[in-house]
């Protein structure tokens, strides 16, 4: 697996934080997570598409 390692692991930690706490936002922050690790692992930046 590539990218930062130790940003992976604590954006994950806050990840399962907030899942513990608060299970309503679970499905939110593990697309989150994976979305940023994705751009940070490939370099890429984010872009905002809007629809309709």
């Amino acid at each position: 697996m590539s990218g930062n390692y130790y940003l992976r692991y604590y954006l994950i930690e806050a990840a399962n934080s907030v899942r513990v706490r608060e299970p309503e936002y679970a499905a939110f922050y593990r697309k989150l997570v994976r979305m940023v690790f994705t751009l940070l692992s490939e370099g890429q930046i984010y872009r905002h598409r809007r629809l309709g």
